[in-house]
């Protein structure tokens, strides 16, 4: 829809339906200082500058849940094929104080470590760079889509990005962490498969909560808020289990970059065979970059299952844990 006035980072909250939500109906706008048509990437001192809402104060409202529907379905695919690697489950869906709802793929190697994640949110206005580039990268390329969308690249020792943004406030953000020391996916890479899917999902994507899954035996997850020591972030993750068996863990630190932006910094995956009501625990964490100063972080969970004679119980798509604003780096 046009633009009456250029409002920054106001991100369109999401319609309360049963049973289903769609990506992008209208929310609270900020309003800027200065009217430009469309919404861009901006530098963080210009988007400060002409009024734009702090991208790092919105809280996260409920819990993480599991999204599906057939364009749901139809991206994962796409990111699948394009990427060459496997989607975790269902797609994660969180809702967000003052910017609406996000919705989060994630896709793993064969090992079942996250490589890939891929986060999409209807915006009503600009974004600031560092949305894409956080504190410890840097851009890359900046370049014009058709249909007057933009697109960012940024690249880091440890990581990569790349960022969509369509005139009418679609972003979507293609991360890669390097989580077991081979590196990332380029950002190069990221690029042209951000490039490609933006010129075929240029719009809404309707997306419905999935069911839970229904198998036995029953297993919980406990997340527990992150915390610094001698210049680390760490997060521990635990599950639990109701019967004897085998039970196995990936657990994450994740960084908050705005915008409902989180990425992944170091993880922790670990395998308990054959307890008797297992209880495995694994703490993730991430040596700070130099720089970093204050910044929210969150444990998450990406691999949970138990497997026994009574079958196997798993847990579908990413979920994550209460968050801690640290001083590190």
């Amino acid at each position: 829809m046009p633009f009456k006035s250029r409002p920054y980072l106001a991100l369109i909250g999401a319609s309360a339906l049963i049973g289903s939500a769609i990506l992008g109906a209208s929310g609270p706008a900020v309003a800027a200082k200065n009217s430009i048509p469309g919404a861009k990437f901006v530098s963080d001192s210009q988007y400060v500058d002409e009024g734009g809402s702090p991208v790092d104060s919105m809280v996260k409202i409920g819990v993480t849940e599991a999204a599906t529907g057939s364009e749901v379905t139809s991206f994962a695919d796409d990111i699948a094929t394009a990427s060459g690697l496997q989607i975790a489950g269902n797609p994660a869906v969180e809702d967000y104080n003052e910017i609406g709802r996000t919705f989060t793929v994630t896709a793993t190697n064969s090992l079942g470590l996250e490589r890939l994640t891929v986060t999409r949110v209807n915006v009503k206005g600009d974004v600031p760079t560092s949305v894409i580039s956080g504190t410890d990268e840097t851009i890359t390329k900046k370049s014009s889509l058709p249909g007057g969308a933009t697109l960012l690249a940024a690249e880091g020792a440890e990581g990569a990005t790349a960022g969509t943004l369509t005139a009418d406030g679609q972003l979507t953000v293609w991360h890669s962490s390097d989580l077991d020391g081979n590196g990332s996916i380029s950002s190069s890479q990221l690029a042209r498969w951000a490039k490609d899917l933006a010129v075929k999902y240029g719009s809404e994507i309707p997306v419905q909560v999935a069911p839970e899954p229904k198998a036995k035996p029953k297993c919980s997850v406990t997340m527990r808020k992150p915390y610094t020591n001698s210049g680390s972030v760490f997060a521990s993750s635990s599950l639990y289990c109701n019967q004897k068996g085998t039970a196995r863990i990936g657990a994450y630190v994740d960084q908050f970059r705005g915008a409902g932006i989180w990425v992944s910094k170091a993880s922790a995956a670990g395998e308990d065979k054959n307890l008797m009501n297992p209880n495995i625990t694994r703490i993730a964490h991430w040596k700070c970059a130099a720089g970093t100063g204050s910044q929210r972080y969150r444990a998450a969970v990406l691999t949970r299952q138990l497997k026994n004679k009574n079958g196997s119980w798993w847990g579908s798509g990413r979920v994550s844990g209460p968050e801690q604003r640290l001083i590190c780096g």
